[in-house]
């Protein structure tokens, strides 16, 4: 058995990591929570750890001796665990436990190890000598050691054969130069066939990277290098050309080397080679220079192109040249040396020089800078600005590069500037802001300058204005092409957290609670530690602010320039009442069931200044004598308990269990029991007494909701064969029935939801399944109401989609559904074709959910598949942004609600715990 500290860990289990996995099975649950698994390695070795099998939530860590945690994975729920690393030799421990004190399962623990022999980068390459002898290794590729890098140097021309055999998967294999340019296509291997790369190189330094391809590919190996001659002399004509290799972007800083050949009698000498694949496809400039031994000899030079055209030619006695020759990167070429006078000959040499051409686009002063604004990509879409750009800097040649770029409000900026792979490449950045002076006035704002071949990042808020980038080499000998980003949001889009009320990794609230807004302020339940308490905030954390404390609090609603509220206060001996605070004083309004019972108020329903709700004061009846009850919120004066009142449907203790309460203009609509005559629609003006609907043989069933000032409803027509429909209350209250649907069921009928100049719903045929429908009054008379898209067709056009969460913003309906493949995100203007599932990057996002419109933008909360769910939103033109909190680990956000154009919601971070976020500016910070 494993124990459960480092100190009693499993030593035998994993004593031997071999590539064949060793595997134990074991338990993990509440009694034993942890199990700990020692593994000793006798060298640097890939691991591959999995654990499966999993019937409820447990993770994986490994640790090393002293057990610091050195790689993790928390997949939530029974997903598979996998750790795939490289280790250098040591003692290491493996921890198995439950996240949470519920969590009981069986595992199975599954590791892998590999010796690693070669290194995982350029910096770290082994180094080989084929030229010493046959070189003849075996290694490992995999999800633990993606890349093997192997280095050699030739001190002489030679041909190099590079092999890999003996594969178990795809991999591929790719020839570097010392400045880590690709000289070859790649090499691909599968199982059971080899790869192989053969080339002539010139005296120099080169990298050989070895690495899977495919996600899951792992294949053990035996990597081969050996060398022989090079071709001897230069060769006649252009198929027969001598290999030079690839040049050099810049030959001042790596040499070549002086080709000395024999031109010998009826000779043509031709060369080729492949110019560096420079970064930004800056074109190299070339320097040809041919010096004969022989006095007096008349020579002509010549290059030429991949297609044999001339590019350039000289001829001359003794000494030719060609200069300052622009060169396409990354391209074949040759040069050809021929004679003028057949019958001699002469040894001569030849001297090739190289350095960049390059096309600077940014100014090197200020006055100069690239203007950011001008470009396309910056212009602002839904909030957002992005530009990015390739270019050179440094080496004698454009020492600064300067960029320009406004804001019209403040932002949250990313800058990257990623110099290229080269490990003499640097760029750091300076930032300026633009000062009342203009130009001449430039406000130095932030300077990075990270030692060495490191990306150079900038990040933070910045205020509207002019600014201009400063990109320049660290020293002034060293240089870089570099790719520059640079993204601005406005502050208003952008994630904030408030305050941590609950100090240190504890929740200020586990629970789903209701939050309401008042002007610019939220109001919420929170525990500091304390207890729970009634809590505002404006958004910023000296704005969060404790009110009162209570023992519970329930729902919420804004009225007014109130919040009312239920909660319930041991201290004063009563339950669940309710109470208001308009940010300063907290009332109780009213202890409607007196003494510590609860009336059990739910249902808030605003209609203009009054509030109404449902409640029971009856401690013998608290099943059947719930009544809907009014608040005028302008109360004034006097005993505040007065400013609530009873609606009495029956007339006495029975009860009228009313439900749908409705806001329709100025009054309130209900469905209710008067004992009398059953269910009815019921109304209240203005606060008034409760006046009965005659509805006539139509029987509501409790679904109502207001559609262009009208109430609409669903109900049964116990006249006309009781056939389910949707009906309208028209003037004065009389019932209108609206264009049938043919079979639709009473069941799964409702969720009744206005968008667009729609009004959707949910209903079921035998035909259809349950499935999206809406009533629309532009259409013709006779197909007003009608089917929007039968979603869910397998395994038969009668399954259901069962659509859920309708909510509507900017025009559309935003909707849950299933379709056979799973609960997506969908959307709908109302047409078939306008009815889409939601996509992101090509996939459609899981367990969507808390969907809420703020203004034109729809937040939402779901899980891409990488890191549990997150919050998201899509912006006017369908746009689907993912709006992260905690990086790779999710934050599950939670009550999300909308005050004054801002998002309020709760959501985890490691370092916080589950506290209060907002996206959005204060109205009086807004630009």
């Amino acid at each position: 058995m494993a124990g459960n500290t480092i100190q009693d860990a499993d030593t035998s289990t994993f004593s031997n990591i071999r590539p064949r996995a060793t595997r134990v099975q074991n338990n993990v649950g509440p009694d034993d929570r942890d199990d700990f698994y020692r593994l000793r390695l006798t060298g640097r070795t890939s691991l591959e750890i999995n654990m499966d099998r999993l019937q409820d939530n447990a993770n994986l860590q490994l640790l090393n001796r002293r057990g610091n945690v050195i790689a993790r994975s928390t997949r939530p729920g029974t997903r598979d665990e996998d750790i795939n690393t490289t280790v250098n030799r040591g003692t290491y421990f493996l921890r198995v436990f439950t996240p949470n004190r519920r969590a009981d399962t069986r595992y199975r623990l599954n590791v892998s190890g590999y010796d690693d022999n070669a290194g995982d980068n350029f910096n770290q390459a082994l180094a080989i000598d084929p030229q010493a002898g046959n070189v003849n290794l075996r290694d490992y590729v995999g999800p633990a050691d993606k890349n093997d890098f192997y280095s050699f140097s030739l001190d002489s021309f030679a041909e190099v054969d590079l092999s890999l055999a003996t594969l178990g998967s795809n991999t591929r294999m790719i020839l570097f130069d010392g400045d880590r340019n690709r000289i070859t296509a790649d090499a691909r291997g599968s199982s059971g066939n080899s790869a192989g790369i053969t080339e002539a190189l010139a005296p120099g330094d080169y990298f050989v990277r070895v690495t899977p391809v495919g996600r899951n590919s792992a294949t053990t190996y035996r990597f081969r290098a050996t060398t022989g001659p090079f071709p001897d002399g230069a060769g006649d004509t252009f198929e027969d050309a001598n290999n030079l290799g690839q040049l050099p972007s810049r030959s001042s800083t790596s040499p070549i080397s002086t080709i000395e050949e024999l031109l010998d009698v009826n000779d043509t000498d031709v060369y080729r080679f492949r110019t560096a694949a420079n970064r930004g496809d800056a074109n190299t400039l070339l320097n040809v220079s041919l010096n004969i031994n022989t006095a007096g000899l008349d020579v002509d030079l010549e290059l030429f192109d991949s297609s044999f055209q001339s590019v350039a030619s000289n001829s001359g006695t003794n000494t030719v040249a060609l200069s300052d020759v622009s060169l396409a990167a990354n391209s074949i070429y040759y040069i050809q040396v021929s004679k003028v006078d057949n019958a001699a000959f002469s040894f001569f040499t030849l001297d090739l020089d190289t350095e960049l051409d390059i096309i600077d686009q940014a100014g090197n002063t200020p006055a100069e800078a690239f203007n950011i604004d001008d470009e396309v990509s910056w212009a602002p879409v839904n909030g957002r600005r992005s530009f990015s750009i390739g270019d050179f800097v440094g080496a004698d040649i454009d020492e600064d590069d300067y960029f320009r770029f406004s804001l019209t409000e403040a932002s949250f900026i990313n800058l990257n500037v990623l110099p290229d792979s080269d490990p003499d490449a640097t760029a750091d950045i300076q930032i300026f802001r633009q000062g009342p002076g203009g130009i001449n006035d430039l406000i130095l704002f932030d300077t990075v300058r990270q030692e060495g071949n490191v990306p150079e990042q900038v990040q933070g808020v910045f205020d509207a204005g002019t600014y201009f980038i400063r990109v320049f080499p660290e020293a002034e000998s060293s240089f870089a092409f570099y790719e520059m980003s640079l993204e601005a949001t406005s502050v208003s889009l952008t994630p904030a957290f408030i305050k941590d009320i609950n100090p240190g990794p504890g929740s200020s609230s586990n629970a789903i609670q209701q939050m309401a807004g008042v002007g610019g302020s939220l109001f919420f339940a929170a525990n500091d530690g304390t207890g729970v308490a009634l809590w505002s905030t404006d958004g910023t954390f000296d704005g969060t602010q404790e009110l009162r404390k209570f023992n519970t609090i329930g729902d919420m609603v804004s009225v007014n320039g109130f919040v009312y509220f239920t909660a319930a206060d041991a201290s004063l001996n009563i339950g669940q009442e309710l109470w208001r605070t308009d940010g300063t004083a907290v009332e109780l309004v009213k202890d409607i069931f007196p003494g510590e019972q609860s009336s059990g108020i739910s249902n808030f329903t605003v209609v203009g200044d009054f509030l109404y709700f449902t409640a029971t004061d009856q401690s013998n009846q608290f099943a059947t004598n719930n009544e809907v009850w009014v608040v005028d919120t302008n109360f004034v004066g006097g005993n505040l308990a007065n400013s609530a009142t009873l609606l009495d449907v029956t007339g006495n203790d029975a009860g009228s269990n009313p439900s749908g309460l409705t806001a329709v203009g100025n009054s309130l609509y209900f469905f209710a029991d008067d004992q009398d005559f059953g269910e009815q629609i019921f109304k209240s003006t203005a606060g008034g007494a409760p006046v009965a609907i005659d509805t006539g043989l139509v029987g509501p069933s409790g679904e109502f909701a207001e559609f262009n000032g009208a109430l609409y409803f669903t109900g049964q027509d116990f006249g006309g064969g009781n056939t389910n429909n949707l009906y309208r209350l028209g003037a004065n209250d009389i019932v209108e029935a609206l264009d049938p649907i043919a079979g639709l069921q009473a069941a799964n009928f409702g969720n009744l939801t206005s968008s667009g100049g729609k009004l959707f719903f949910t209903g079921s045929t035998t035909a259809t399944g349950v499935e999206l429908y809406a009533y629309d009054p532009t259409r013709a008379q006779g197909s007003q109401t009608y089917l929007v898209k039968d979603i869910n067709v397998e395994p038969n056009a009668g399954a259901s989609s069962n659509p859920q969460q309708l909510t509507s913003a900017n025009g559309l309906l935003y909707f849950t559904a299933n379709d056979d493949t799973g609960r997506h995100l969908w959307v709908s203007d109302g047409t078939e074709e306008g009815t889409t599932k939601v996509l992101f990057e090509d996939s459609p996002l899981l367990s969507a959910g808390n969907l809420t419109a703020v203004g034109s933008t729809l937040y939402f909360t779901a899980d891409d598949g990488a890191a549990g769910s997150e919050l998201w939103r899509i912006s006017v033109g369908g746009q689907v942004e993912l709006v992260d909190i905690a990086g790779d680990v999710a934050s599950n956000p939670g009550n999300l609600t909308e005050v004054n154009g801002r998002l309020f919601f709760r959501a985890n971070t490691p370092e916080a715990g589950r506290e209060l976020w907002v996206v959005g500016l204060p109205e009086d910070q807004i630009v």
